[in-house]
């Protein structure tokens, strides 16, 4: 651009530049770089790609200029966004969804940000859409919202699993089981028994079948002064 200035024949020749980002100075008849022109278009490449379509990243942007920003959002999703470990309610989560899925249906009725939204609560939530498919809202108002009630009939009324892949992931839902926790054989069979009777196994349950799930270590444990004989729980196989 020196150059182009410091050529008068070329200066008196061409009114007008054909950059994006350089305009000619009538009075000084000179051309100029306009930063700010850039600035804009970067303002409007962030708007088109979703950096301002939630309102918590407006906030964002707003406290980076110096501003004093008070939002009063309490959507799940916006929550999540912020920290994606921040603790929620599925409650919460699923009244937002509805409130997604009713806009959605709405003629002529779009938003940038809903998809957006959406992703971020299946993220937490992994059964929220089939929740609101199969139980509806209703439902799970009677069901109090209760996470592990709900993922429980979730996973016994599924066509896509077969009896062992239920037991695997009803497994999961049950309370204790998890890595490094002690368990009584007693417990483990009381566990798979309910399990086998919530899907409608007539199976006894024992303990190597839990061994079809998890790898355990024989342990012994005092509990209220007496040595009760139990598990460890290694390694739990199901993914």
């Amino acid at each position: 651009m020196a150059k182009v200035n410091e050529d008068e024949e070329i200066k008196e020749g061409t009114k007008s530049s054909t950059y994006a980002y350089v305009y000619k100075d009538e009075e000084t008849n000179r051309f100029e770089f306009d930063p700010n022109l850039m600035k804009l278009d970067i303002f409007n490449y962030k708007c088109l790609h979703h950096t301002y379509s939630l309102s918590v990243n407006i906030s964002n942007e707003y406290i980076k200029a110096g501003m004093n920003v008070v939002t009063s959002t309490d959507n799940t999703s916006d929550k999540l966004l912020r920290n994606e470990r921040t603790r929620t309610t599925f409650k919460d989560a699923i009244l937002e969804y509805d409130s997604i899925m009713k806009r959605k249906a709405e003629p002529f009725n779009y938003s940038l940000t809903d998809d957006e939204r959406i992703k971020l609560l299946t993220s937490k939530y992994p059964y929220i859409e089939d929740a609101y498919k199969v139980l509806g809202m209703d439902k799970l108002a009677e069901m109090k919202y209760k996470t592990s009630n709900i993922q429980q009939y979730l996973i016994k009324e599924s066509p896509k699993l077969d009896n062992r892949a239920k037991v695997a992931k009803l497994l999961k839902t049950a309370k204790g089981f998890v890595e490094g926790a002690f368990i009584t054989g007693a417990d483990i069979k009381r566990v798979l028994g309910e399990i086998y009777q919530t899907i409608g196994m007539n199976i006894k349950p024992s303990i190597d079948d839990f061994r079809d799930f998890a790898v355990i270590d024989t342990k012994q444990k005092k509990i209220e002064g007496k040595n009760v004989r139990g598990y460890i729980i290694q390694y739990i196989k199901i993914k």
